[in-house]
């Protein structure tokens, strides 16, 4: 079930915490139904590494347009998010919509997690952070496992196969211990939306004290399984368009279906904005 960089206890590592504290961080913005944290990827990985000196369980995810949808019509989905301490901005139209509400969100602050896992990957070597990832099977494991330590040798990471039936107690309990084992400083979940956040819905308390960020398919494009997206795509909003061209039969429900809902909601945001700013010129 394991597939193990260089492992370890973090010699740095604080007591840890009873209780989980959101800390001063980002501006919080809202955007539709729910809220965003304005991170730059400097700020993000000091809110992470700052979370994992001190021993929190700080819940990390993110909103793009996918998730937008899945939090109107999926109710342990929504669950999850209301528990959220930190969501950070994964798509540009997220910027755009947070920017209808009025200012404060930039394009610096879109943080698809291709741009932050690897300035993560470097920060965790250089201060000794264990980094686990829940999620992926093999042999796409073996070949992150490879091109993250090819590029970070002195890297402490642990991944662990997400390919299992999380209905059974059996099975999702291994799952558990095996990230208990491990001692991660920082826990990354990546099985996908809306699984990822069903499952740690359900096994947050069995969790290790540390930030937990939900990171979808990410290990995907590490480990070469899929085509990856020129990174000057996303502050234009279009890299959706490139993953559809790559991957029509995974994802067209997803980028041309499930947002359909969302319609009217983006319509009502658009003129209520029209209006405060009609009010504004008056």
């Amino acid at each position: 079930m394991l597939n193990e960089g260089v492992t370890g206890d973090w010699a740095g590592s604080a007591a840890l915490l009873s209780t989980t504290r959101r800390t001063a961080g980002p501006s919080r913005h809202r955007v539709l139904d729910g809220y965003v944290d304005a991170f730059e990827v400097d700020q993000f990985i000091d809110m992470l590494s700052g979370a994992a000196r001190r021993g929190e369980r700080a819940l990390v995810g993110n909103h793009n347009m996918h998730s937008l949808a899945l939090q109107r019509s999926d109710a342990r989905f929504a669950m999850l998010y209301e528990q959220l301490d930190y969501i950070f901005i994964d798509g540009t139209p997220v910027v755009w919509l947070s920017r209808l509400r009025g200012p404060g969100v930039r394009l610096e602050h879109r943080l698809a997690v291709l741009d932050w896992i690897w300035p993560l990957f470097a920060y965790a070597e250089a201060h000794g952070l264990s980094i686990v990832h829940v999620g992926g099977a093999e042999p796409m494991l073996g070949r992150v496992r490879d091109a993250a330590l090819s590029r970070h040798p002195g890297l402490r990471l642990t991944l662990v196969d997400g390919f299992f039936d999380t209905e059974d107690p059996v099975q999702n309990q291994a799952v558990v211990d095996a990230i208990s084992a491990a001692k991660p400083d920082v826990l990354l979940v990546g099985m996908g939306m809306p699984r990822q956040e069903r499952w740690l819905l359900a096994n947050v308390e069995s969790m290790p004290r540390c930030p937990i960020v939900t990171v979808g398919g990410v290990l995907s494009f590490i480990g070469d399984d899929r085509p990856t997206p020129p990174r000057w795509l996303g502050p234009l909003g279009v890299e959706w368009i490139y993953r559809l061209v790559t991957e029509p039969t995974r994802l067209w429900r997803r980028y041309l279906v499930e947002p359909l809902p969302l319609v009217p909601v983006v319509a009502l945001e658009v003129l209520g904005a029209v209006r405060r700013s009609r009010r504004r010129a008056t």
